[in-house]
């Protein structure tokens, strides 16, 4: 897995989700970031991935296919 960084937009594409959505995760404290300076925001590719993973796994137990 590699330490890319990526932009809210490349993350919003990536998971199918509006700007807004990914802000609402960020200050649940769902998705890992980065701030660079007052504006600047990245997150690591492998954040993403285990975000995804662990959503995946939600929605597997919340079916009852554990």
């Amino acid at each position: 897995m590699s330490d890319r960084l990526l932009t809210t937009r490349e993350v919003c594409r990536r998971l199918g989700i509006s700007i807004k959505t990914l802000q609402v995760l960020r200050s649940n404290r769902k998705i890992a970031y980065l701030r660079f300076g007052h504006r600047s925001i990245r997150f690591r590719e492998q954040a993403v991935e285990e975000f995804m993973q662990r959503r995946e796994k939600a929605v597997q137990f919340a079916e009852g296919n554990q």
